[in-house]
């Protein structure tokens, strides 16, 4: 079978930029010092996407559109992915120095978004959201927990703007069929885990986790009152 010479040009960008790769503690520990971009670059070059020991607290999620992003440019601009992928191991960490991501101004009361920079154009939009937690769950109790929710991936950043509205529309659509749907989980916001935790070195942020009903529940059945605690999760629908 012939080699692709697009995963060999890969394959070649990853070993010239590695220099010493760094564990997952070694990322966090060096991110909590990171006050510039080329801070941030130098320990973003320094992850070993192969070896990633995979001990990040938060899990990505992708969305539909942003999968289409990567489908789209995997070939043609193989590069810029990786970069992608390397900014989304480090928010993966929990360590958010304001150099790796900020949050975005908008209208919307019902999302909160926020952008990380990947080079000096293109950005990645994304949100903290509330999914179903399968690496939580066991057979006797289901859990959701927080997780980065990647939306767009914006390479001109003069339509920032247009993209951050666009996003809220899929987010708010998204939620809206997910709720017409008439099925939801009950959470228990009133025992979850802490959102922070406190080191020598500053904020580790640390998703949030919510014991969930085992059944779903029709809103047919459910009626109108709602336990003191309890919270209603619609699953949101594909965006």
């Amino acid at each position: 079978t012939a080699k692709d010479p697009v995963d060999d040009d890969f394959h070649g960008i990853v070993s010239k930029r590695l220099k010493k790769s760094l564990n997952s503690e070694e990322v966090v520990a060096a991110l909590s010092v990171c006050d510039t971009e080329d801070a941030l670059a130098s320990v973003e070059t320094s992850i070993d996407l192969f070896q990633w020991d995979g001990m990040s607290c938060w899990n990505i999620d992708v969305t539909e559109n942003a999968h289409k992003w990567f489908q789209k440019h995997k070939k043609k601009n193989r590069a810029l992915c990786e970069r992608v992928i390397r900014r989304l191991t480090l928010l993966s960490t929990g360590r958010w120095p304001y150099v790796l991501c900020k949050r975005l101004k908008s209208k919307s009361t019902s999302c909160s978004l926020y952008e990380t920079k990947v080079d000096g154009a293109s950005r990645i939009i994304w949100e903290v959201a509330l999914s179903f937690s399968p690496r939580r769950s066991s057979t006797d109790q289901s859990y959701c927990e927080q997780v980065i929710r990647v939306w767009d991936i914006v390479l001109d950043h003069d339509n920032l703007s247009r993209a951050i509205e666009q996003v809220i529309e899929r987010i708010e659509k998204s939620h809206l069929r997910g709720q017409e749907c008439a099925l939801y989980s009950e959470i228990d916001t009133s025992k979850s885990e802490m959102i922070h935790l406190e080191d020598n070195v500053g904020k580790l942020k640390i998703p949030r986790v919510f014991p969930m009903r085992q059944q779903v529940i029709s809103c047919t059945e459910s009626g109108t009152s709602n336990p003191s605690g309890k919270a209603q999760h619609f699953h949101p629908a594909s965006d």
